[in-house]
């Protein structure tokens, strides 16, 4: 994905934040959330992290389960957009004392070096124009043995399941969300963000790339592999 792209997706996100969590929920038939709280169950089972980055927070959802499920969780939420690091900061209010507010790029993570028990990545990941170089700097920032849990949209290998996910992701959700925001935004952001599917690879793919840099400990999907939970864990250096 090029930097006008990426820049063009930004934007959507933003414009969409006020139906942000109505539409994605209808979208993915009320999947998007259970996959979020199940990667925070799974994660807080491995190791007890303590000091938690989420990268790409956008609205905050990841962070709110962290903080909601663990009393002694700290939690740095990190978003390359100011707009949605403040409607973060707003969604994490009662949470202030444990969370941090970082501006950056999953590409250069502006973060020390083994400094985090673990590492979410929420409906993000595919945002990134240069997924090996996000996933490298996931390994760098993150503790040894330390953990790091993706939820994301899966791409089937098998070709008829997937032209059936990129029918649904370029065609049919834009109208479905076109229905939804009637009369109550000015535009459909859905249709900007629908292109980042092109930018995830197929999820075999995806995994290979995560093997490079961690151990896969579980894959869950959800929607027949349209979503997926992949929690791994940081090799031991």
């Amino acid at each position: 994905m090029d930097r006008p792209v990426w820049r063009s997706v930004i934007s959507s996100i933003e414009d969409a934040l006020p139906l942000y969590d109505e539409v994605n929920e209808v979208l993915s038939l009320k999947r998007a959330n259970k996959a979020r709280i199940y990667a925070t169950r799974r994660l807080l089972e491995h190791g007890k992290p303590k000091l938690v980055l989420d990268s790409g927070t956008g609205p905050g959802h990841m962070s709110l389960l962290l903080l909601e499920n663990e009393a002694n969780v700290e939690v740095v939420a990190l978003d390359y957009s100011s707009r949605l690091l403040n409607t973060c900061k707003g969604r994490l209010a009662r949470h202030r004392d444990r969370v941090h507010f970082v501006r950056g790029c999953f590409e250069e993570l502006p973060l020390r070096s083994r400094s985090f028990d673990a590492v979410v990545t929420a409906y993000a990941l595919r945002d990134s124009p240069n997924l090996s170089q996000a996933i490298g700097e996931y390994a760098r920032s993150i503790k040894n043995e330390g953990c790091l849990a993706v939820v994301e949209l899966g791409k089937p290998e098998n070709a008829f399941k997937r032209a059936l996910a990129i029918i649904y992701i370029r065609f049919i959700a834009p109208l479905i969300s076109e229905i939804i925001i009637s009369g109550r935004l000015n535009d459909n952001p859905w249709r900007g963000i629908a292109p980042t599917y092109q930018n995830l690879p197929p999820t075999n793919q995806l995994l290979q790339i995560l093997r490079a840099r961690f151990e896969v400990l579980e894959k869950r999907e959800f929607l027949a592999g349209g979503m997926l939970v992949i929690l791994l864990r940081s090799f031991r250096t």
